[in-house]
C-alpha cells in the first residue's frame, strides 16, 4: 500500500509534493480526514439522546492531538453517562 521514501521520491517531483501538501491543509485527506468524520457519527449518535434544543457540537467530538490529554476507554465512559444523566435530570 505505501512505499518507501526512496520510492516516493522516484515517483513525485518535489513541486507536486508541495502541491500535495498545500491541498491537504485545505481538503485534509488522510486520518485527519478520517477523524471528522468519526466526530460526525459520535455527534449524531449523541444528539439523539441530547433531546431537543440541546444538539452537541461537531468540535466537541474531534479529537485534539495537539492537546497532549490522553483519557481511558473508562474515563470517556464515565464522562458520557455523567452528560447524559445531566440531560435526562433536565427532561430534554
Amino acid at each position: 500500500m505505501g512505499c518507501t521514501v526512496a520510492e516516493a521520491q522516484s515517483r513525485i517531483s518535489s513541486r507536486e509534493f508541495a502541491e500535495w501538501l498545500a491541498y491537504d491543509r485545505l481538503e485534509p485527506i488522510g486520518a485527519v480526514r478520517d477523524d471528522w468524520n468519526a466526530a460526525l457519527v459520535a455527534q449524531t449518535v449523541a444528539g439523539i439522546f441530547a433531546g431537543r434544543g440541546h444538539r452537541p457540537r461537531l468540535a466537541d467530538f474531534v479529537l485534539r492531538w495537539d492537546r497532549g490529554e490522553q483519557r481511558s476507554a473508562e474515563e470517556i465512559k464515565a464522562g458520557l453517562s455523567t452528560w447524559l444523566a445531566k440531560k435526562r435530570k433536565k427532561g430534554n
